[in-house]
């Protein structure tokens, strides 16, 4: 019988409930096959495009991989022998796997925490140039320009509006709107994650004018809305600390204020909200 390397292959859980079923596994090899080969035989059966992978061979940082560019070593490529090989794949989450092989490949320790954090700003400042390029060449924007008309008159000023995305400020906070797969969502200052996330995205266009207008409102000493018939809004409930509601018009609201927004802004057009909601010579 050939000699054979018997690998034990584990994995970091990508997310929570990933760890239910355990990933560690045991591969039979012939020997004798560069490492590089039994690494990419063993490979995470998570493939997801840009998430990148710390390979440890026995303990030792071998390399990085990822979907993108399969098994890049940092070490040398040597045959493996019959035996025993413990392997395991640490997840570095989304940071772009040839910037993070060439920071080990310099030096770098193989530390989760302190590569993110050093990767934050550079994958910021890629999606802003990205985004932007967008702005540039495609016609498309995420919002309609009676929408933008309103927030401007609101006092919102535009620094950037694709097809993906619209980033505004107002009173010196900033707004940024985003589209995530079939819902747009709003990050309003302040706060932590997403404020209202919702379809269709009429729905995020009226929620902005009405939370701008109110906010405008309340800086001139009056009521946030003025007074009205509420409409109702069927199937909006309380989960799990969040207003949610299913359905043609599926949204998530974290905040009080937000759901109020929705109410007053449920039912009615950008121009209906925007003349109701403005103060006569302000």
């Amino acid at each position: 019988m050939d000699e054979q390397v018997r690998v034990r292959v584990d994995r970091d859980s990508v997310a929570a409930g990933d760890d239910v079923v355990s990933h560690a596994r045991v591969v039979d090899l012939p020997a004798g096959q560069p490492l590089g080969v039994v690494l990419a035989a063993v490979r995470p059966e998570v493939r997801a495009p840009g998430w990148s992978w710390v390979v440890r061979v026995d303990g030792e940082v071998a390399g990085v991989w990822s979907t993108d560019h399969g098994v890049r070593l940092l070490v040398p490529d040597r045959p493996v022998g019959p035996g025993e090989l413990d392997v395991h794949f640490s997840y570095f989450l989304q940071v772009d796997p040839s910037w993070l092989f060439d920071r080990l490949a310099a030096g770098a320790r193989a530390r989760r925490r302190d590569l993110v954090e050093e990767y934050t700003p550079i994958a910021a400042a890629r999606h802003e140039e990205e985004l932007r390029r967008r702005e540039r060449e495609l016609p498309e924007r995420l919002l309609g320009p009676e929408c933008v008309a309103a927030l401007v008159a609101f006092g919102a000023v535009v620094d950037l509006h694709a097809d993906r995305a619209c980033w505004f400020e107002c009173g010196g906070e900033r707004w940024r709107v985003v589209r995530a797969d079939t819902m747009t969502q709003v990050f309003a200052p302040g706060r932590a994650g997403a404020t209202l996330s919702a379809r269709p995205v009429e729905v995020v266009e009226g929620w902005l004018v009405a939370a701008l207008g109110a906010r405008g409102r309340v800086g001139q000493g009056l009521a946030p809305y003025p007074e009205h018939e509420p409409v109702p809004l069927p199937g909006l409930a309380l989960q799990a600390g969040r207003w949610v509601m299913t359905g043609a018009v599926t949204v998530q609201v974290q905040d009080g204020w937000a759901v109020e927004a929705l109410r007053f802004a449920h039912g009615r057009t950008v121009p209906d909200i925007r003349a109701a909601l403005v103060v006569p010579g302000a």
